[in-house]
């Protein structure tokens, strides 16, 4: 990856969210990679995000309705649904879903090995998953840091991190934003249904 290049045209972030190709387009020869990234400390009640989906189109706004030292709870405006993330595995699924369409799901996490922050190139992480939605299952699960460069996205151009994360079931491919400490760009793939469950982009962010 060449810096003073931008990613653009993702194909096709959960929220606050893998290996889809990147297309580069020219821009200033100037820009500097992000140092290491600590972990997020900017998530308050009331913080606003609006989200644009990619396959429709459409924009939504989320908030976090709580906000507690390890994770953060998100729902969409005008909305029921409500996803829980764990800060340090953001990239990964939220550990908690409720009152959504499909009903509820928690994914607890345990046996934790290895850490992506502060976040670097060539950091990973592995876990074990206990899914508990229409029954019980358990998978392993792993996330890297693949790449960090700078991303066009509706707000403007951001140094980012890219992070991978697998399961059994699901490739999950995030941006994050040290300067924004979120996930930028989010996009969920279910490979063996055949399909993209989730593909988001940051537009706004309000912070209280």
């Amino acid at each position: 990856m060449k810096y003073g290049k931008i990613f653009a045209s993702i194909t096709a972030l959960s929220l606050l969210c893998g290996g889809q190709a990147m297309a580069e387009t020219s821009a200033s020869q100037n820009l500097e990679p992000p140092p290491p990234a600590p972990l997020p400390s900017m998530f308050k009640v009331g913080d606003t995000y609006v989200i644009k989906d990619l396959s429709s189109g459409n924009t939504s706004t989320q908030e976090v309705i709580r906000a507690e030292e390890d994770s953060s709870t998100i729902r969409s405006v005008g909305g029921n649904c409500e996803n829980t993330y764990s800060h340090s595995l953001m990239f990964y699924a939220p550990i908690k879903g409720e009152k959504c369409s499909f009903g509820s799901i928690s994914r607890n996490i345990s046996d934790v090995q290895g850490s992506l922050w502060p976040l670097q190139v060539g950091n990973k992480v592995s876990f074990y998953v206990n899914i508990i939605f229409k029954g019980k299952t358990r998978t392993s699960a792993s996330c890297e840091v693949t790449e960090q460069g700078t991303l066009s996205l509706p707000y403007g151009d951001d140094n980012v991190f890219k992070v991978i994360c697998r399961d059994d079931f699901h490739i999950i491919t995030s941006y994050y934003s040290p300067a924004k400490q979120m996930l930028t760009k989010y996009r969920f793939e279910r490979p063996k249904r055949g399909d993209v469950y989730i593909d988001r982009e940051i537009v706004n962010i309000e912070r209280q």
